[in-house]
């Protein structure tokens, strides 16, 4: 109760405390001189991971959390084809969840209700009458492709994978599951270039996205019909 009052009131360590886990981490790994501190944060792009662990082959692949448009979204989508190793369907599940559910402004959970029925509501909300299927399937690509490149041109990374996609806990790699059915299990065999050199890259290419640095390709935003809003944006970083 003390702990939280300083938090609150920023007093003290508590206004170390307040910054988030990644930000404490990295404050008392400087002021002790030991880097090592930071290997047990556990965070994706710097924001706390929810409860659902990549190193349980049944519950998160660790790529989606990698490449979820919100750092360390645990509902963005497409878990089934992360778990299964089939990216295309995990890429179609966050595109799909974007656009039905995101951008509708309404929540996933009961989206099951009305499959198939997402044009007619957006028709019948809009006024519009041409709106398509197609052009639905797009509005989750759209809202990925920028999302990336506002985070990259944000924090102006010239190594995205190396500066921001490779954020992740230490402790995925390093500290098999304790018990449980899956006692002993470990994200990617332990093994993180299998994930970032391997994985990502594959993830990237199926996005029409670059494989080095995960930069949205011009025929890609040209596809997507918003190479005229962030073209110029994804040529600076190319």
């Amino acid at each position: 109760d003390a702990l939280l009052k300083k938090i609150i009131a920023r007093e003290g360590v508590g206004d170390k405390l307040a910054n988030g886990t990644y930000e404490t981490a990295k404050y008392f790994a400087d002021l002790k001189g030991n880097p090592d501190i930071m290997k047990y944060h556990v965070t994706t792009h710097r924001y706390g991971q929810p409860a659902h662990d990549v190193r349980s082959p049944i519950d998160k692949n660790a790529l989606e959390y990698v490449t979820v448009h919100r750092p360390t979204e645990h509902t963005g989508g497409g878990t089934a084809g992360f778990v299964g190793g089939d990216f295309a369907a995990g890429i179609a599940g966050q595109d799909n969840k974007t656009a039905s559910a995101d951008a509708m402004g309404v929540c996933m959970f009961p989206a099951g209700h009305w499959a198939g029925k997402t044009v007619d509501f957006i028709k019948a909300a809009t006024g519009w009458t041409d709106f398509t299927e197609e052009e639905l399937n797009k509005v989750g690509a759209r809202e990925f492709a920028m999302s990336r490149l506002f985070d990259i041109h944000t924090q102006q990374l010239t190594d995205p994978k190396e500066q921001w996609d490779k954020l992740v806990p230490h402790r995925w790699f390093n500290d098999p599951l304790p018990n449980g059915p899956f006692k002993g299990a470990i994200a990617y065999e332990g093994n993180p270039d299998k994930l970032f050199n391997e994985a990502l890259p594959a993830y990237w290419k199926l996005r029409g996205w670059t494989e080095d640095k995960g930069i949205p390709t011009m025929e890609t935003l040209k596809a997507l019909g918003i190479d005229d809003i962030v073209g110029d944006l994804a040529q600076q970083h190319l």
